[in-house]
């Protein structure tokens, strides 16, 4: 990580010192983005472990504030979050516990509202030339996504009696 932090950082010392245009979304990887930027992707990923979430659902938002554009970042984040399901999946799969028809039917789900999805983004993206949407799109999402995890671990608690839904080590 420290040798990758030095070639970005002399890369971008260099492209300073000609002056280099930099194009929109481009991150300029000064001393400060080289130490802030691995730190806070190692903290989104340690998030996004703990709370079982796939990576491109925590890193979204951070590369947004990195300064990079709408559009890569969602790419980029449905590409994690593919490969996360992915590999759940292949793992629920090899242990025998995958509901084959179950999955079926969300995958299927998943599809359709993946093809909804793209076409109205591209539509809003055509017309109004604003990619904002994508932003307020994701943010959408993870909002959803916290009030529904909110609302499970409380259906959880409820339904155990219990705050706490582990049992004691001893």
């Amino acid at each position: 990580m420290v040798i990758t932090a030095h070639h970005l950082h002399k890369g971008y010392k260099v492209k300073e010192f000609i002056n280099y245009d930099y194009p929109a979304g481009d991150i300029k990887w000064t001393k400060r983005n080289v130490c802030v930027n691995p730190i806070a992707g190692i903290i989104a990923g340690i998030m996004a472990g703990l709370l079982g979430l796939g990576g491109g659902t925590v890193i979204g938002p951070l590369l947004l504030e990195f300064g990079m554009l709408p559009l890569p970042v969602a790419a980029t984040s449905a590409v994690m979050v593919m490969a996360t399901a992915m590999s759940t999946t292949t793992q629920f799969l090899v242990n025998g516990t995958l509901d084959l028809e179950y999955a079926g039917f969300l995958a299927l789900i998943g599809l359709l509202s993946s093809i909804f999805g793209h076409l109205v983004i591209g539509r809003l993206l055509k017309k109004y030339k604003k990619t904002s949407y994508i932003t307020f799109f994701l943010s959408f999402i993870l909002a959803t996504g916290v009030v529904l995890i909110i609302v499970q671990g409380v259906e959880d608690v409820i339904k155990a009696g219990k705050l706490s839904p582990f049992s004691s080590p001893c």
